[in-house]
């Protein structure tokens, strides 16, 4: 596509005016125009529209509706925590009842750490748990402004707030109801604080660098871990030389130590051991593994990133962090981001690689999510730099009408092609897992018990079973055991029994449970 912009433009070059001055000179008029209106007003129109598109995407696209086991576990752990608990008592025959991302084992609770269904308990008690990830998506895009603002200058800033409003990874991330969302929030925070201190030698911003890092860490242990070694490495680093004073290491300590003793606690409620997570509990797996077993889905990560991001994002980024920002004129400041922030994106990389599951239960490459804002200022940083070259080489204004060609296609084909396309669907795939509870609303099902029998599909029945945490519902969904179905039977007397059949490739069957084939003890 650019390479096509460029032969058509030497087609053109030697005019005096020519398409690509006139649409650069437009541009500039459009954004002066923008500007007049005040910086601070193109920041909140940017900071809302992300806010109010993800409200649209998560009520009206997603449904509100948890499509993942792993949103349907935090949103069940907020609702235990709302009550003041820390977990609820498994049911009578807790099999019956066992559901992606929760331990069941005589107490009920999320494999989760604590950081996001606590957001997310907020949400809860207002009644309105979908508009949580909505306000941390508009509130991460402010904070990736303040933080380009403050390390490079305010068309980076704004370019990279652009870029990310633009990207489908973003946008349906923030509309769901997935942890990834608020751990992007908490780590662009602690980073800004990080720079800001840096910068600024101020102690305080120090400590909240600490303080945003323990909420994350507490929201994605592993998240914050990899953003953590790149910038905790030049922190030790600016102290050893006297850059950084041991009293402003130890505020950022004590803030970031706050949250590794709160996780260590709450493992040690939940499971009796301060380091044992839920998730070894309930699912047995080693978090890591040695031999990186993801580097193999590594390639396939950086295929998705790029079709879920704003185009030609990613491609900016790398050509500016291997050419453009060799040759760009900066000042030491911005030649240290530039390195702390490729370095964090590539820790992230890295880090992933010892994780052992890499299934797609997600909107694109939901791991590298934690390090998008990186990659989104490195993106502006390239486009930027880019444009400058451009400007140099065609100073009539041909240049600057080129890249803004270039930004009008991009902008085009990520709202009426990528946008659509992903949208679509996460539609599908959201009403096909949907249709259950459908068929039982349509039939106006009450005061009963549905056994759900796996035939074929990649969603597995211990996504259906959704009961509330007092497993108390007019509506019980629990697992077809065969043989055993007349244990769960005697526990409910007086409700009706049906069978769920489910297969994704035919028709779902809802049917009711004979009484032969419910109590006959050998199936």
């Amino acid at each position: 596509m650019v390479a096509g912009s460029l032969v058509g433009f030497q087609r053109v070059a030697g005019r005096r005016i020519s398409w690509f001055s006139a649409i650069g000179s437009r541009r500039s008029h459009l954004v002066s125009q923008m500007l007049r209106c005040g910086e601070r007003f193109v920041v909140a129109a940017l900071v809302f529209t992300g806010g109010f598109c993800a409200i649209l995407i998560g009520q009206f696209i997603f449904d509100d509706y948890p499509y993942s086991g792993d949103e349907w576990s935090y949103l069940l752990q907020a609702k235990i925590f709302s009550q003041g608990r820390l977990h609820t008592d498994s049911p009578a025959h807790p099999r019956f009842f066992d559901v992606w991302g929760m331990v069941n084992n005589g107490k009920f609770y999320a494999w989760a750490p604590p950081g996001w269904p606590l957001l997310l308990t907020s949400g809860i008690l207002l009644q309105v748990p979908w508009l949580v990830n909505p306000v941390i998506g508009a509130l991460t895009l402010l904070s990736v402004y303040r933080l380009g603002r403050l390390v490079y200058n305010a068309p980076v800033a704004l370019l990279a707030v652009f870029f990310m409003l633009l990207s489908p990874f973003f946008l349906l991330h923030s509309a769901s109801y997935f942890a990834h969302s608020s751990s992007l929030l908490f780590i662009s925070l602690f980073v800004f604080f990080c720079a800001r201190g840096i910068e600024r030698n101020a102690h305080r911003d120090l400590l909240w660098a600490g303080l945003c890092g323990s909420m994350s860490f507490l929201i994605r242990p592993f998240d914050q871990m990899v953003a953590f070694c790149p910038l905790g490495a030049y922190l030790l680093l600016l102290a050893l030389r006297g850059r950084l004073a041991v009293r402003q290491l130890a505020w950022f300590a004590i803030g970031h130590g706050l949250g590794v003793i709160l996780l260590l606690g709450y493992n040690f409620l939940q499971t009796g051991h301060p380091l044992t997570m839920g998730y070894h509990v309930g699912s047995g797996q080693s978090l890591f593994e040695l031999h990186l077993p993801g580097r193999h889905f590594i390639a396939e990560y950086f295929l998705h990133l790029l079709v879920w991001a704003f185009p030609l994002m990613p491609p900016l980024a790398l050509l500016y962090s291997v050419w453009l920002g060799e040759t760009w004129a900066k000042s030491p400041s911005e030649r240290r981001w530039d390195a702390l922030l490729l370095l964090m994106f590539l820790s992230n990389v890295l880090g992933y690689a010892f994780v052992p599951f890499h299934h797609w239960a997600g909107y694109g490459p939901r791991y590298y999510y934690a390090s998008f804002f990186a990659l989104a200022l490195l993106g502006a940083r390239g486009a930027i730099a880019l444009l400058d070259r451009l400007k140099r080489r065609w100073p009539a204004g041909e240049g600057l009408g080129l890249g803004a060609a270039a930004l009008g296609i991009c902008s085009a084909l990520s709202l009426f092609w990528v946008f659509p396309v992903k949208l679509a669907d996460a539609h599908r795939s959201i009403v096909a897992r949907q249709t259950l509870y459908e068929m039982v609303e349509r039939m106006q099902l009450a005061n009963a018990v549905i056994f759900i029998r796996y035939i074929g599909g990649d969603f597995q029945p211990w996504n259906l079973t959704r009961n509330p945490p007092d497993f108390r519902g007019k509506v019980l969904y629990v697992h077809d055991l065969e043989g055993m179905n007349h244990l769960l039977i005697g526990q409910y007397p007086g409700r009706k029994f049906f069978l769920y059949e489910y297969d994704e490739t035919k028709p779902p069957i809802l049917r009711p449970l004979v009484s032969d084939e419910a109590v006959r003890p050998d199936g």
